[in-house]
């Protein structure tokens, strides 16, 4: 038909519509399909597909079948569309993905070989129907993504080849014969056609996703959801679902909803490995999101699910995700505990993929312990095998460089940190353009780097320019965006700009309120500064901010309340709020674990002060004072003075 809309939406619908229905099937499907066949690849095929064996011609209608969706053309053209982006590794890039879906497309066609065998010498069997279904909706997968490399030429596809054909789904979930039969749900056959669009448009969302981009991907991604809702037809409404939660995911927002329902569809309908899938993302969500009633709860599904299916691969993507979880709540100990497990076992199974995300997983649990000694020598490692496989400027070094540049800077390595810094903003400067989210994250690693050199100016230069940036991108990336206004008010605040810091800190709290709730450990930690720099203004709000502080992290049993009550009590006593202050002393007190000698000694001394103005115990208040005098006295230089305070009051 010249009208696109008359014609049948893909090969997959219209063999599917061809085909009997498989209840009333008297002969073989390919039979049934010659003419088709006949007229697609000349009469010479009639003769081979009915006077060769079974699995021979078996074999040419699977690999006709592949072929339509992805062709040595449809190869030539992906490697013209890689060239037009300008990326030195635009040639190895397209021969990776002509790699990985010619060994798709051969793996498809092997499984639809054998299911054509099965169907030829059981017709009717419910499992070879099953296998077939899966199938199908495999193929769809595949032409939606090599459609959309052919058609479009986006530089962002280079960068993310590798990650746009791992969102191909898996055709072992086709094998897997005790899954297929507990989950005996066919396409009904009125809406084959219909499936089998929604099908390919799916693939062609996730591809998009995959390139991260995430805004375009969601609109349809949305839709698609929505219509496989109406349409009824489970697998499909699991595949949208979880692609959705996924997609949200990528852009750093709460996907519980998406992947939830993803979960309770495919554990519902005994689709193992998809049921895997959406419980390994939503305990990563919910780890995320602080959630860590949801993440005790999650964790456990995820597992137990991905050892259901066999599949040792899904298992370690779920321990994986446990430990991400676990980092996510700041369980540092467990996290790399299980990372650590998990990149053994993949190693074990030399799977490069889940090699390079359990690698990822230790970076994450390794950085914020410090352990820069074991760290060391993973990064390196990783940066080696990324510049060996995707080339010396690409963007995944990029994001490796800057990550060693932050370790190399907590641990003093200044010049190290720079060149590193400088050579991932160079790789991204290429890459992406001017306002891309990735360029205000190298802007904000350069920022850190000045500040701890002490040039406060020209971190706030560097600060400032990444803020400007970010605020551009869409959706908002809210963790840069409240690390660069936390950054600013503290650099405002060092540079006796009051006005400024009360302005970061206020818009870096509105952001982490966005991003991680009312009730996180990072939002706690914003408001114990920005209360205290607000007291001087505003004595009652800045109390009230802190109070809310110390709710937060009351509630969630970290022991840096004391902290917020410590910070409570010298404002007090300043205000000479005497009860209140004796009350939040000894609650600061009674965790000195999270304070510094100095802070330790002031506390004591405005505890003992505290007493005596209540009308407690002057003996003990004695007895507090001369401790606060020994702390001080070990202080040197700085505790002079707060000794004379003390002294005095000795005396009086």
């Amino acid at each position: 038909q010249r009208d696109p809309a008359k014609r049948w939406p893909s090969m997959t619908a219209l063999v599917a519509e061809l085909q009997p229905d498989p209840r009333k099937r008297t002969v073989w499907p390919l039979v049934m399909s010659a003419g088709l066949t006949a007229a697609a690849l000349g009469g010479a095929a009639v003769w081979i597909l009915t006077h060769a064996s079974d699995s021979q011609s078996c074999e040419v209608e699977a690999s006709a079948r592949v072929r339509a969706a992805w062709s040595p053309d449809a190869w030539t053209t992906v490697r013209e569309h890689f060239a037009k982006a300008g990326r030195t590794y635009g040639d190895a890039a397209a021969r990776q993905v002509s790699s990985a879906l010619d060994a798709y497309a051969a793996h498809w066609v092997r499984l639809s070989s054998d299911v054509c065998t099965a169907e030829r010498a059981q017709p009717g069997s419910q499992l070879a129907s099953l296998r077939r279904a899966c199938l199908d909706a495999r193929l769809d997968a595949l032409r939606g993504l090599a459609g959309l490399l052919t058609t479009e030429d986006k530089p962002p596809f280079v960068d993310h080849a590798q990650e746009m054909v791992g969102g191909l789904p898996d055709l072992g979930d086709c094998s897997d014969a005790k899954a297929l039969l507990a989950s005996p749900e066919m396409p009904p056959r009125d809406k084959v056609a219909v499936i089998a669009k929604l099908e390919v448009d799916l693939g062609t969302a996730i591809a998009w996703s995959r390139a991260g981009e995430y805004a375009r991907a969601s609109t349809d991604l949305d839709a698609i959801a929505r219509a496989a809702d109406a349409l009824g037809w489970t697998p499909l409404r699991v595949r949208a679902h979880l692609a959705l939660g996924e997609n949200e995911t990528g852009q750093l927002v709460s996907a519980r909803d998406e992947l939830l329902l993803a979960g309770e569809l495919a554990t519902g309908s005994h689709l193992d490995h998809d049921a895997a899938r959406a419980w390994r993302f939503a305990a990563t969500d919910a780890g995320y999101n602080k959630q860590t009633d949801a993440v005790a709860v999650l964790v456990p599904l995820a597992r137990s699910a991905a050892h259901r299916t066999g599949d040792r691969t899904l298992e370690i993507d779920a321990e994986i995700a446990t430990g991400r979880a676990w980092l996510r709540l700041r369980n540092y100990k467990d996290g790399l505990a299980t990372c650590q497990a998990a990149l053994a076992s993949a190693r074990g199974l030399d799977r490069g993929e889940q090699i390079d995300s359990a690698s990822d997983c230790m970076i994450e649990a390794l950085a914020p312990l410090g352990a820069f000694k074991e760290l060391e020598p993973l990064l390196a490692t990783r940066i080696e095998s990324k510049t060996h496989a995707l080339g010396a400027d690409h963007p995944k070094v990029a994001d490796l460089l800057a990550v060693r540049a932050q370790m190399e800077m907590l641990h003093g390595q200044l010049d190290l940190a720079t060149k590193d810094g400088a050579a991932s903003l160079e790789i991204r400067r290429r890459v992406y353009p001017p306002h891309h989210v990735k360029i205000a994250e190298s802007l904000k690693v350069e920022g850190q780097l000045a500040a701890a050199r002490g040039q406060l100016k020209q971190a706030k230069k560097l600060y400032e320019d990444a803020l400007a940036i970010a605020n551009q991108v869409q959706p908002e990336p809210l963790t840069l965006l409240a690390a660069l206004h936390q950054a600013l008010a503290l650099i405002s605040q060092a540079s006796q700009d009051n006005a400024s810091a009360l302005q970061h800190y206020e818009d870096g709290i509105s952001v982490m309120r966005k991003l991680s709730g009312n009730s996180s450990l990072e939002l706690a930690m914003l408001l114990l500064n920005y209360g205290q720099l607000k007291a001087a203004s505003d004595f009652a709000a800045g109390l009230a901010i802190i109070d809310e502080a110390h709710t937060i992290l009351d509630k969630l049993h970290d022991p840096r309340a004391a902290i917020a009550s410590g910070a409570m009590a010298a404002m007090e006593v300043d205000a000479k709020k005497w009860p209140e202050a004796r009350t939040h002393a000894e609650e600061a007190l009674a965790h000195p674990e999270v304070y510094s000698p100095d802070n330790i000694a002031e506390l004591t001394w405005d505890l003992a002060r505290a007493i005596v103005e209540t009308k407690g115990d002057a003996k003990h208040a004695r007895e507090l004072a001369l401790s606060a005098r020994a702390m001080y006295q070990k202080l040197g230089p700085p505790g002079v003075e707060p000794i004379k305070k003390i002294d005095a009051w000795l005396r009086r």
